[in-house]
C-alpha cells in the first residue's frame, strides 16, 4: 500500500508551485494558531533521560478526568500499534475520516467493513447487526466534523465488550467541547480512547499523545512502547499545559472568536453551509470545483486540504487564522474572489 500524505508539508508545496516556503499561509492542518508559550525549559530537561513521566501522567489524569492512561509519541504511535495487536478480523471504519486508521487496519490484513463519515450513526448497523470485531469512530471526524454522542459511544462501546469487541475513539480535535468526550469512561470495558496534545495545544512538533483504556488493555500497548516515549523537554512544556487552566480558557475564547471570523469569510466566498470541527472548518464542493479552490489558493501561496468524498462530492478544509491577524484574512478573502 502507498504511504499516506498529510498536511502541513509546504516544502514540496513551495517547490511544486515556485513559491519561496517563508511566503506561504499554511491552512492545510488542523493545529491551532495559538500555541501553548513555550518558555524557557531548564537545561537539565536536555541533558537528562526523562524522568518526569509520573507528574506528565498525573496532569494529563486530571485534564482528561481519567485514571487509566499512557503517554505515548502522539496518537498517531497508538493508531500504528493497535492493529498489529490483533489477529486479522472484520473493522468497521469510516469512509470519511483521517486516514490512517484505514490505512493501518488493511495494511495488518484486516478487513474493512465501511460506513458513511457524514452519518456516522450508521456505524450502529456494523456494531449490531454485522458482529464487527473492532469499530473506529474519529469524534469529531476529520475532515467531516460529525460528531456522535456520549451516550451513543457508550452504548455502543457496551454492545462491543459483550462480546469482546473494541471500540476505538480518536477524539484528537474534542478539546474544545470536553463534555462530549468519553475520556472520562475510558476505563471500562470495550473502549479506548486517543488523545493528542498537538492539536488543541498547537504544539504538534514535540509528538505526544495519550491513549485511555482499561488496564489490561493498556498493558498490551505499553509491551509495544520503547522506554522514553516522551522526550524531558516534552514532559516538562506538557505538565505546565495540561495544568494551566486560565491559558486553556483564553485559548478557546480566541479559538472561536478566529472560527467564526473565518466561518463568515468562506460563507461570504463559498457556500452557506460551513462544517465546524473543533480547530478547522469544512464544506463539501462538487469534486472539479473543490480542486479548482485548492489550485487558485496554491497559485497564491494559500495551502489547504481537499479529499474526494463519493463519486459526486469533495470536501475542502481550512485551518484556522489568529483573529488578530488582518493581513492574512485579507489575503485569503482577496484570494477566494479572485
Amino acid at each position: 500500500m502507498k504511504k499516506l500524505k498529510h498536511g502541513g508539508n509546504l516544502r514540496q508545496m513551495a517547490e511544486r508551485y515556485q513559491i519561496d516556503h517563508g511566503q506561504w499561509l499554511d491552512l492545510s492542518t488542523g493545529v491551532n494558531p495559538y500555541h501553548y508559550p513555550i518558555g524557557d525549559i531548564p537545561a537539565v530537561f536536555f541533558q537528562h533521560l526523562p524522568d518526569s513521566q509520573e507528574a506528565l501522567l498525573q496532569a494529563a489524569r486530571r485534564y482528561y478526568g481519567c485514571q487509566s492512561l499512557l503517554a505515548c509519541s502522539g496518537s498517531q504511535q497508538v493508531i500504528q500499534i493497535m492493529p498489529r495487536l490483533i489477529a486479522p478480523i472484520r473493522v468497521a471504519l469510516p469512509d470519511s475520516g483521517y486516514q490512517e486508521h484505514a490505512y493501518r487496519w488493511q495494511l495488518a490484513g484486516h478487513t474493512p467493513c465501511w460506513y458513511d463519515g457524514y452519518s456516522p450513526e450508521t456505524l450502529e448497523a456494523l456494531i449490531v447487526d454485522e458482529g464487527v470485531e473492532v469499530a473506529v469512530i474519529i469524534n469529531p471526524n476529520n475532515p467531516t466534523t460529525a460528531l456522535i454522542s456520549v451516550e451513543k459511544i457508550l452504548q455502543w462501546a457496551g454492545v462491543m465488550a459483550e462480546r469482546g469487541g473494541l471500540l476505538i475513539v480518536d477524539e484528537a480535535f474534542i478539546d474544545l467541547t470536553p463534555v462530549q468526550s468519553v475520556a472520562p469512561f475510558a476505563d471500562r470495558a470495550g473502549l479506548m480512547v486517543l488523545r493528542s496534545v498537538g492539536k488543541f495545544f498547537g504544539l504538534a512538533g514535540i509528538r505526544v499523545g495519550f491513549v485511555l483504556a482499561e488496564t489490561a488493555l493498556l498493558r498490551r500497548v505499553e509491551q509495544e512502547l520503547s522506554p522514553w516515549q516522551v522526550s524531558g523537554p516534552a514532559e516538562y512544556l506538557m505538565i505546565e499545559a495540561l495544568s494551566d487552566t486560565p491559558w486553556q480558557h483564553a485559548n478557546s475564547q480566541a479559538i472561536n472568536e478566529s472560527k467564526e471570523m473565518l466561518a463568515a469569510l468562506l460563507r461570504q466566498h463559498l457556500v452557506s453551509r460551513i462544517d465546524d470541527g473543533g480547530l478547522f472548518l469544512s464544506c463539501r464542493l462538487e469534486h472539479d470545483a473543490a480542486l479548482s479552490l485548492y489550485e487558485k489558493l496554491a497559485r497564491r501561496g494559500i495551502a489547504i486540504r481537499w479529499g474526494v468524498y463519493n463519486k459526486r462530492w469533495a470536501f475542502v478544509r481550512f485551518g484556522l487564522i489568529r483573529r488578530e491577524d488582518g493581513a492574512n484574512f485579507l489575503r485569503l478573502s482577496q484570494a477566494l474572489a479572485s
